[in-house]
C-alpha cells in the first residue's frame, strides 16, 4: 500500500512536467522530488508494477533510456496490462524514430486505458511525427469532446495543422484552447511559433519576450528554443537546446519532427544527440 503511494507521489511530480497539466512546473524541481519517491515506492515495493513504472519514468525524464526501458519491461511481465507503460514504451520508440513500434505500444496503452488522456494525448505527436497527421487530428478532435477544456487538445491540434501548413486553422485551436486557460504555456509557445512561420516577427518576438518574464529555468528555455528557431534565430535556439540537453527538458520527437527540419542541417545539432544520448 504505502510503495503505491510513494510511486503515486512520483507520478504527479513527473505529471507536473506535462503538457497535460494546467500547471506546467519547473522541469528540474520537479525531477528532483519525484526521484526520491520513486526509489522509496521500489524499496517498499521491489514487487510493485506501479514503483517500476515510478523509476521508469525518472528514467525517462533524464535520458536514461535503457534503464527505463528494462524498468517498464519488468512492470509490464508484473502486470500486462499497465497502460502507462506501454505508453512510455511508445514514447521510448518515438524518441529513436521506431514508429512502427512506438504506435503499437501506444494503440496497446490506448486500447487498455481508453479513457486516460495523459496516453492518448501522446499518441497524437508519436502519429503526427510518423507522418500520419490526419489520423493525429482525428483523435484530437475526437478527444474535444470529452475533454473540451484542456489546453493540451488545443496546443496539439495547433501543431497538427502548423505541420499541415494550415496556418489559420492553427491560430484557431490555440484561439480557442486561451479562452479556457490564457495563461497556458505552451498555448503561448505554440502561439509565437505559429506568428514565426507566418512571417509576423515582431508578434514571435512579443510572445517570446512575454514568456521569459515566467521564474522556472525551463519554461524559459523552453519559449527561448522553439521561437528563437520558428524565427531563424538558430544561435539562440540552440543556446537554449544545449541548456535543455544538461537538465534534460528537450522535445521527445525532437530528431524526426519535421517542425525541427532546419536544426537538424546545424552541425550543432550532432553535439546535441551526442549529450543526450540519441544517435547523432
Amino acid at each position: 500500500m504505502f510503495s503505491r503511494a510513494y510511486a503515486g507521489l512520483a507520478n504527479v511530480w513527473i505529471g507536473m512536467t506535462s503538457w497535460w497539466g494546467v500547471y506546467w512546473a519547473d522541469f528540474t524541481s520537479c525531477i528532483n522530488m519525484a526521484e526520491p519517491a520513486a526509489k522509496k515506492a521500489l524499496e517498499l515495493g521491489p514487487e510493485s508494477a506501479e514503483a517500476h513504472l515510478a523509476m521508469a519514468q525518472v528514467h525517462y525524464a533524464v535520458d536514461r533510456f535503457d534503464e527505463a526501458r528494462f524498468k517498464l519491461e519488468k512492470a509490464i511481465r508484473i502486470n500486462p496490462n499497465l497502460a502507462e507503460a506501454n505508453n512510455l514504451l511508445g514514447q521510448i520508440s518515438a524518441t529513436f524514430g521506431r514508429f512502427e513500434e512506438a504506435i503499437a505500444y501506444c494503440q496497446k496503452a490506448r486500447s487498455l486505458d481508453p479513457l486516460d488522456p495523459y496516453s492518448v494525448t501522446n499518441f497524437i505527436p508519436v502519429l503526427r511525427v510518423a507522418g500520419k497527421v490526419d489520423e493525429a487530428l482525428d483523435i484530437a478532435e475526437g478527444l474535444k469532446d470529452l475533454h473540451r477544456k484542456s489546453p493540451r487538445v488545443y496546443n496539439q491540434t495547433a501543431l497538427c495543422y502548423l505541420q499541415k501548413k494550415d496556418f489559420a486553422k492553427a491560430l484557431d485551436a490555440l484561439d480557442i484552447g486561451q479562452r479556457f486557460d490564457p495563461d497556458d504555456h505552451w498555448l503561448k509557445v505554440i502561439r509565437g511559433v505559429a506568428y514565426a512561420l507566418l512571417g509576423r516577427r515582431e508578434e514571435a518576438m512579443d510572445e517570446l519576450r512575454d514568456l521569459m518574464k515566467d521564474e522556472a529555468d525551463s519554461h524559459r528555455l523552453n519559449a527561448q528554443f522553439w521561437i528563437g528557431m520558428a524565427v531563424g534565430d538558430l544561435d539562440r535556439a540552440f543556446e537554449a537546446l544545449m541548456r535543455q540537453a544538461e537538465i534534460h527538458s528537450w522535445y521527445f520527437t525532437i530528431k524526426f519532427d519535421p517542425l525541427f527540419e532546419v536544426l537538424r542541417k546545424d552541425p550543432r545539432f550532432s553535439e546535441f544527440c551526442k549529450k543526450v544520448g540519441l544517435p547523432p
